[in-house]
């Protein structure tokens, strides 16, 4: 599976609900830089109704530049969600179906 097979799918919760688009992904590494053994495994992806921001720096909190962007991108990256990849019950591209239900109703964290 490639990064480019899981950006841009739809995620929906095991109710059905819609949560967003993936926009991101989390990977762990495994092992040491450099040798046979290193690898990266995906870990979660982050799913939300709008990437703009993301994409222009703005997803981490750390990007500094005019305030009016930093305080929209900011607050609209407190919708967006993290979902472990152990919580992805089906992936047919390009459809994401979680065994989970939202984060709404179950209390999940970001």
């Amino acid at each position: 599976m490639r990064a480019s097979d899981l950006i841009g799918c739809d995620v929906y919760d095991a109710d059905g609900a819609h949560l967003g688009k993936v926009h991101d992904l989390r990977f762990e590494a495994d092992g040491r830089p450099g040798t046979a053994a290193w690898r990266c495994r995906l870990t979660a992806v982050v799913c939300g109704r709008t990437a703009i921001g993301h994409r222009l720096g703005y997803g981490t909190g750390d990007m500094r530049g005019p305030w009016p962007l930093s305080v929209v991108f900011t607050h609209r990256r407190q919708r967006c969600q993290e979902i472990a990849w152990s919580d992805v019950a089906h992936f047919d591209r390009p459809r994401i179906t979680l065994s989970t239900r939202s984060r709404q109703q179950s209390g999940s964290k970001r």
